[in-house]
């Protein structure tokens, strides 16, 4: 059974994300307003989280709202597929798009 992580986004064409998890995402901050998602089981590709609300002392708050969500999608059962990711308090997410991963990084 394919989990997936939930994402609201303030992006009106796309305002609910729902991101695959089935072989595990690697979480990856490349700037204060740029996060990476790049699936264990498909490295070609990464997901790319364009945020705001980030700086020196939060930097870490998203990645850990992300884990905390990954790990509860492995520990719920097949009938819950979706888990959400939380976003921190000041924190939102404009966009999440899928790219080839040789773009960025």
């Amino acid at each position: 059974m394919i989990k997936y992580l939930r994402f609201k986004t303030t992006d009106s064409g796309n305002p609910t994300v729902l991101m695959p998890v089935g072989g595990g995402i690697y979480a990856q901050r490349h700037n204060n307003t740029t996060q990476y998602l790049v699936p264990y089981d498909n490295p070609n590709y990464q997901y790319k989280i364009v945020n705001t609300g980030l700086n020196e002392s939060t930097d870490p708050k998203l990645t850990i709202a992300i884990n905390s969500a990954l790990a509860n999608a492995s520990s719920t059962m097949w009938k819950e597929p979706i888990s959400d990711v939380v976003n921190p308090v000041g924190i939102t997410i404009s966009s999440i798009t899928l790219q080839d991963a040789t773009d960025t990084l």
